[in-house]
């Protein structure tokens, strides 16, 4: 399976989606390789389920281009604001069905989980994620919604590379 199957990170927000694709490579010194990122940003201005629509379309235009086997999220805790965590889990359950419709395995990992697999502590900042996902993929991420996408996928790929 090495090599074959693409990885979709998701770091899923109504304001923010940030994705990314990683393909695992043994010729890789990190074991994987980046094969693109990004972020989708409905406009803020527009209604919740216009936003919702938009982001199921953008993230169905991912799944069709990479057929990804497997989509990553982070796994969420009890958000002291209502109102944010109801609005992280529309964006949340929109990105979880879109990959499932596209056929890819979903998995999640804890916030600390993640960071330890890229940084080796479970602590670690924005700022450490962004410089460790760039040194280890050889990107040039500078949003922490890609980064954190990426840094999904990448805990995955670890995963695999474990086990091969």
């Amino acid at each position: 399976m090495l090599g074959k199957e693409l990885i979709l990170g998701l770091d899923p927000g109504l304001c923010r989606t940030g994705w990314g694709v990683l393909q695992p490579q043994s010729c890789s010194a990190a074991g994987l390789r980046c094969v693109e990122f990004g972020v989708i940003a409905p406009p803020q201005a527009w209604p919740l389920e216009k936003r919702l629509v938009f982001l199921h379309q953008e993230l169905t235009a991912v799944c069709t281009r990479y057929s990804c086997t497997v989509a990553v999220v982070e796994k969420t805790f009890v958000n002291s604001n209502a109102q944010s965590a109801l609005s992280l889990g529309f964006a949340r359950a929109i990105a979880m069905m879109t990959s499932a419709l596209h056929g890819a395995k979903m998995v999640e990992y804890s916030p600390t989980t993640i960071k330890k697999s890229l940084t080796g502590h479970g602590h670690a900042s924005k700022a450490q994620m962004i410089t460790m996902i760039n040194l280890l993929l050889g990107t040039c991420v500078s949003l922490s919604d890609s980064a954190d996408a990426l840094a999904a996928a990448w805990c995955y790929g670890m995963t695999l590379k474990g086990a091969g």
